[in-house]
């Protein structure tokens, strides 16, 4: 397979994977610090976020699963080296679905609930999704 370069891919599981861990630090009032600043940068111009027990969970328990996320993505790209051609392009269309009903489903809830600055994250992580797929080569093989 050597048509296929997985870096992209990886890199792109490491984004998420950071992104996910970052989100973690809202479950604990010591280390929310950097998880308001970016419900402040999500949400501008709404005033501060009351970081009450449901808001610590509701984020902690998104970043545990982005955090999961990023590494099943980590772990299919590693596996992609080793797979058939059939298998790879497969298996990474079956994920271009999962990323594109995320993109829609997540992007329209933040829009219908003000957070249009999450749409256009949502955006620039899709973004950052198909470059990786088009330089990893592999839907091409």
């Amino acid at each position: 397979m050597s048509e296929i370069n997985i870096f992209p891919l990886k890199l792109f599981a490491w984004v998420v994977i950071l992104f996910g861990a970052v989100l973690c630090l809202a479950g604990f009032t010591l280390t929310l610090a950097p998880v308001d600043l970016l419900y402040k940068v999500f949400h501008p111009g709404e005033g501060h976020a009351v970081w009450g027990d449901h808001l610590r969970f509701s984020t902690g328990l998104m970043g545990a699963v982005t955090l999961g996320w990023g590494l099943t993505l980590l772990a299919l790209a590693k596996h992609t080296a080793i797979m058939n051609a059939a298998s790879v392009k497969a298996l990474w269309g079956s994920v271009t679905t999962g990323m594109i009903i995320w993109l829609v489903i997540d992007s329209v809830i933040s829009i219908a609930n003000g957070f249009w600055v999450n749409a256009l994250s949502n955006a620039v992580i899709a973004a950052i999704y198909f470059w990786a797929i088009g330089k990893s080569g592999v839907r091409k093989v």
